[in-house]
């Protein structure tokens, strides 16, 4: 179990304000969010792209991804059956593992085509979508990576923002509004808090307070200590005792604390919360939809949350796909089968294009409801996973929700010692360098 595998290794000094090196990122107050937001394109998509009606997929059948590609296009092939079994006309594959995706484009718009599906990655979205939008065709992506999505081009995959709103959604009805972040030092996490700056700013919850760390053990205690504020709290604490024989330990200055890490590095920050006296029963952990994949290795954070596509109504899709292909499908493929299963039905009714897709009412997807919004934007109905005590994770209902209690007087005359600290540090106990992650970049 994490938590449980490394406790021989884990140190267990506390390590003060001052031992925070220079990587340390900190997310303050204020963060320019122009940059966070694709700008619209020219482009009118509010007439219908094409009369002929033919739907294209790029995918990159050939090559390393050639598994995950073929999959997919399996999963479109089998929603654009018919009752019969027989594939409807007006579908096009284009391997863009043979030609580039802006080769495919320039062939998709020389057939006229309705809409594209595809490609995979972030780099040939943007290579196809140059063109394909210019010439007013709507192209949904498979890509999680929300920066390529702007007006006719939608991001399909499962993004930081989605997960994110989702989480804070369940937070708010908790009355929990102070959240932190210990994020990893790359793309992936400074997506993350990157959505988190957004959304709680969309949400009017005050601005989190978000600590990026690299792979190394030593940092991630430190500035999991720094984030949770530990050597204060300890300091207010010996001095709230003198003036209250009730007094306790001040829990850290945030309600919840969103992780997205996996692997070695979670195992350590799991490790590392009790050093840092981040206790879950004050706290509330969060996580990506990545955890879903091992969350029976996830006891000792019992409690946490994270959010999810359900897979509750998925047995239907896995039965008919193993049915006709021999295997069983990945994850993914489910997003494949639900956008062919919506471009199908639009283009049945002569009302395949972008203008319709976004005026639409939210689709029913193998995984949840989900609808197609203005400038590129995707909304999902995630579920609310939260880990079990033996490992494991559990879908909340709006009933488990339960709004956090008052805090109590002996709690307020250790907050009041915390403040008192603070103001005593000297300017040598405060971190050498404080950026944001703009500057992170």
């Amino acid at each position: 179990m994490f938590g449980e595998s490394m406790n021989k290794n884990k140190p267990f000094k506390k390590y003060s304000v001052s031992q925070l090196n220079k990587n340390l990122f900190i997310a303050g107050s204020c963060l320019l969010l122009s940059g966070c937001f694709s700008p619209k394109s020219h482009s009118s998509f509010h007439e219908a792209t094409s009369e002929n009606g033919e739907i294209a997929l790029f995918l990159p059948l050939s090559g390393s991804r050639s598994p995950v590609a073929s999959q997919l296009r399996n999963a479109a092939m089998l929603a654009f059956e018919d009752e019969n079994g027989k594939n409807i006309r007006n579908v096009k594959i284009f391997d863009t593992g043979l030609i580039s995706p802006q080769k495919a484009a320039e062939q998709a718009i020389a057939d006229k085509a309705s809409i594209v599906l595809g490609p995979i990655t972030a780099d040939e979205t943007q290579e196809a979508s140059s063109k394909l939008l210019a010439s007013g065709i709507p192209e949904v992506s498979f890509t999680s990576d929300s920066r390529q999505s702007k007006e006719g081009l939608w991001v399909a995959g499962l993004t930081a923002r989605q997960q994110v709103s989702r989480l804070l959604e369940a937070l708010k009805a908790e009355n929990k509004f102070k959240v932190a972040a210990f994020l990893p030092s790359n793309d992936f996490g400074k997506s993350f808090g990157e959505a988190l700056l957004i959304s709680c700013q969309e949400n009017n919850f005050p601005t989190p307070q978000i600590v990026y760390h690299d792979e190394s053990a030593e940092q991630i205690a430190q500035n999991l200590q720094f984030l949770a504020k530990t050597e204060d709290r300890q300091k207010a604490f010996e001095v709230a005792k003198a003036a209250s024989s009730t007094a306790t330990l001040e829990a850290p200055p945030f309600q919840a604390l969103l992780l997205v890490d996996t692997g070695i590095n979670l195992r350590n920050i799991i490790n590392y919360l009790p050093d840092s006296d981040i206790r879950p029963s004050e706290v509330q952990i969060m996580g990506p939809a990545l955890w879903r994949a091992f969350d029976a290795k996830l006891s000792a954070i019992s409690g946490a949350w994270y959010a999810a596509p359900s897979d509750e109504n998925r047995e239907a899709y896995v039965q008919k796909y193993e049915q006709k292909y021999h295997q069983k499908p990945l994850m993914i493929t489910d997003i494949a089968y639900d956008l062919a299963t919506v471009t199908k039905e639009l283009q049945n009714t002569h009302k395949l294009s972008a203008k319709k897709m976004v005026k639409a009412d939210a689709f029913k997807g193998i995984d949840g409801s989900f609808s197609f919004k203005e400038n590129g934007r995707m909304e999902r109905d995630l579920a609310l996973y939260q880990i079990l005590p033996s490992g494991g994770a559990k879908i909340m209902t709006q009933k488990d929700l339960i709004p956090a209690t008052p805090v109590s007087p002996a709690v307020e005359t250790v907050k009041t010692a915390v403040s008192e600290v603070q103001n005593s540090l000297a300017p040598s106990e405060t971190p050498a360098k404080i950026e944001t992650p703009q500057e992170a970049h």
